[in-house]
């Protein structure tokens, strides 16, 4: 672990597919930001040449005729093609119909291999015909679709073009490979390919890969495409593809802070990735506003089809508030020509400094605002962990972490129903060393009414956190039982980490935004619980075995003597079993739960102990 832990150092490392890379220790960044400048693969740096206006179409076609596509595989593939016609009944159940599409379309269906083993490698792809490019005098198309898409573990979907009758193929990735269960895509999918000046002839094809030798969990979920289109690309085109803030020694990113930790923090910091899609030089300047504040960066060239970074210097930055509210920055890339495309050159990103909460996610309460999820490592052992750093400013107690779980279908829901999670801190070592456990919350079993939100686990003992410290907050499973965390949004990727086993990683930089990941929902939360957390403490309350199967123990320790009494429920609040009210000495008991009558699921047991009433769950197997 011998990388410098900073911002930008993180936007150099090189884009990968794996899915795992070494956490870098944290080491005190410079003031001034580093520049870079990456190149996309087998992209093409054209000369100027007198250009045609962009947008001019060049073909397109709606699947009315299927005979005007090739449908094919790649070597290796063994099940699995591309159809055309009308949208599967079968992907429609589990991803719903698609609305911005009519049959005939193009579909692959992953969900028949998923359903029905065994589980098999698919690469398979659909191929127009030859397509005329003797008037893209630009060199670059613009490729768009209609499409409807969700991934299921390691599948990968492409765009590919290739100018030699088909001999070899530039790919260029869509949607995401990053590991879970994504939710659905639909949309018009729009990019901008470099294809090469006094090219005459071209085609285009589209291919569904699953991105492991041994695809073990099958197939995804299915890519439905309709009604493509070709374009003249543009002269003058820049793209926004990422934007980020930078706060503290760390210049970690954050989408809340508390106000204790903010009047510490003093200033954010801004950046951001600008693309040149055009075949034109651009000098790009980024510019931040949020009311009266109005920074720029200074102008960085990019030539066709690279992108680099562009920065709002530290000592231009944007003074955090002490007062809780938001703050709306509008990012936007502006260029020394006029640009023929401006509508992906501006973002809005809120910046909120709160009473309490601490996050890096942009979970906005809403489920839509959640991405996918995290379940697992590709090949862990033990218990997953995945989370995120934070940067402590100034000394505070932390009382529970909160954590996003993905929505999951009603029908699916009981498969994770009982299964165990817990939260634990990390005190980050500046020598490079791995993360120190501090501690843990207290294990939480998932019930109904769970999914698509937040949970707080609670220490039993709140953590002193020190101000000048880094710490890393995970979400954890127990005994080898996933649960889905909820991604929301995009960080960089020094932002998150995790531990496969007993080592700590990070996830791998996305394929199509380049050093970029999903940002795990796991918060911090600095709200007193105290009370809560001393009853449980002082009564040291807890269930053994859990789940059970006939009976589980009923664990408490009182300091006093007092009357105790034990009560069970089910999840729609409805009484089933009364142990009654008995008298207990100070000191460790146990009281047996008889649920040899009741139904497999999830039941609350409350126990009563004096005017004090303290509730958790237990699962009957």
């Amino acid at each position: 672990m011998k990388n410098k832990f900073t911002l930008l150092s993180f936007l150099t490392i090189a884009t990968s597919i794996s899915f795992a890379q070494t956490v870098p220790a944290f080491k005190t960044m410079e003031k001034k930001w580093n520049k870079i400048s990456i190149s996309d693969s087998k992209s093409v740096i054209y000369g100027a040449e007198t250009q045609k206006a962009g947008g001019d179409p060049v073909w397109s076609d709606d699947f009315s005729t299927a005979s005007v596509w090739t449908l094919g595989s790649e070597t290796g593939s063994t099940q699995g093609a591309f159809v055309i016609g009308a949208y599967p009944s079968q992907m429609t159940s589990y991803i719903g119909g698609m609305t911005n599409g009519t049959a005939p379309m193009a579909s692959f269906n992953g969900i028949q291999y998923l359903l029905t083993p065994p589980v098999g490698v698919q690469n398979v792809w659909i191929e127009s015909p030859a397509i005329d490019f003797s008037a893209v005098a630009s060199g670059i198309i613009t490729v768009s679709f209609n499409q409807r898409y969700r991934r299921f573990n390691h599948d990968g979907t492409f765009v590919e073009v290739s100018t030699d009758n088909g001999t070899t193929w530039t790919s260029f990735q869509v949607n995401t490979t990053a590991v879970g269960n994504g939710n659905v895509i639909q949309n018009t999918e729009t990019l901008d390919i470099p294809v090469g000046a006094g090219v005459t002839q071209g085609r285009i094809r589209f291919r569904w890969e699953s991105l492991t030798a041994d695809d073990s969990y099958g197939s995804g979920y299915g890519w439905a495409i309709d009604n493509v289109a070709i374009k003249e690309g543009y002269l003058n085109n820049v793209s926004l593809s990422q934007t980020f803030s930078a706060v503290g020694t760390q210049s970690l990113s954050y989408s809340k802070i508390p106000t204790t930790q903010a009047a510490a923090a003093g200033q954010v910091s801004f950046g951001a990735i600008g693309k040149n899609v055009g075949s034109a030089s651009q000098d790009v300047v980024l510019t931040v506003t949020n009311g009266t504040y109005s920074q720029a960066s200074s102008p960085v060239t990019i030539n066709s089809f690279l992108k680099d970074t562009l920065q709002v210097l530290t000592a231009n930055g944007y003074a955090i508030p002490t007062t809780a509210g938001v703050s709306n920055f509008t990012y936007t890339l502006t260029s020394n020509n006029t640009l023929d495309v401006t509508g992906d050159d501006t973002k809005s990103v809120p910046f909120e400094v709160t009473n309490k909460v601490y996050a890096a996610d942009s979970y906005d309460g809403t489920v839509a605002s959640f991405g996918s999820s995290f379940q697992g490592w590709q090949s862990g052992t033990g218990d997953p962990e995945i989370g995120t750093y934070f940067e402590i400013f100034a000394n505070q107690t932390l009382h529970a972490i909160q954590i996003g779980i993905a929505s999951v279908t009603t029908a699916n829901q009981a498969t994770y129903l009982g299964r165990a999670l817990v939260a634990k801190i990390y005190e980050v070592d500046p020598a490079g060393g791995d993360p120190i456990i501090v501690d843990a919350t207290n294990e939480h079993y998932m019930a109904t009414g769970e999914f698509g939100g937040l949970l707080k686990l609670y220490f039993a003992t709140p953590v002193d956190l020190q101000a000048g410290k880094t710490y890393l907050v995970t979400a954890s499973t127990t005994l080898n039982s996933e649960i889905p965390i909820a991604f929301a949004g995009n960080v960089i990727a020094g932002n998150v980490a995790g531990k496969d086993g007993d080592t700590f990683i990070g996830l791998a930089p996305d394929a199509i935004l380049g050093n970029v990941v999903q940002c795990p929902v796991v918060r911090m939360d600095f709200t007193d619980y105290t009370g809560i957390n001393e009853l449980e403490s002082q009564f040291n309350v807890n269930a053994f075995p859990n789940p059970f199967n006939a009976s589980t123990e009923v664990a408490f320790e009182l300091k006093n003597e007092s009357p105790v009494s034990i009560t069970v429920s089910d999840i729609t609040g409805r009484e089933v079993l009364n142990l009654g009210s008995t008298n207990y000495t100070a000191g460790k008991h146990t009281v047996t739960i008889n649920g040899a009558d009741l139904n497999a699921g999830v039941y609350n047991y409350s126990i009563k102990i004096g005017n004090s009433v303290i509730t958790k769950r237990i699962v009957k197997k």
